[in-house]
């Protein structure tokens, strides 16, 4: 029956972009062609004062152009914050689409921390191909709790 349940709820994930995350997002800036539109919630442990988190991203192409070779990387993320695993690999995304990834991205949170300052910012590095050539930005997510 669980596995069943656990089965569904994957279902619902990525097929129909249910939101289930705990945390509320928002994108501050990133290229105009694509927007991360959510996290994903996959696992939330905490272990005393610190919580791992592990998502998977859900990530729009705004533009007019297919994107290739999608690739979204954690490289900074706030003091109270230790990345686990920070890359995420989207592939190819048409214009329009929306797609989840399959690829994990997950962190750490100092919840001692958190009751301080209740704002992370995760800085993403975006690497594509476009139609014209190999385009690389970055992309600005707050995390509030």
């Amino acid at each position: 029956m669980v596995k069943r349940l656990c089965i569904l709820i994957s279902f619902l994930i990525f097929f129909l972009g249910v939101r289930v995350t705990s945390a509320k997002i928002a994108q501050v800036y990133a290229p105009k062609e694509i927007q991360i539109l959510d996290f994903v919630s996959v696992s939330s442990n905490q272990n005393g004062e610190i919580l791992t988190k592990t998502f998977k991203l859900k990530v729009e192409n705004k533009g007019q152009e297919p994107l290739y070779n999608v690739r979204f990387t954690l490289i900074y993320a706030s003091d109270q914050v230790s990345i686990n695993e920070g890359e995420v690999y989207l592939g190819n995304i048409n214009p329009g689409e929306t797609v989840v990834s399959d690829d994990d991205f997950s962190y750490s949170v100092d919840m001692s921390k958190i009751k301080i300052i209740p704002e992370i910012n995760l800085h993403w590095e975006v690497e594509y191909i476009d139609v014209y050539r190999e385009r690389q930005g970055e992309v600005l997510i707050k995390e509030k709790f």
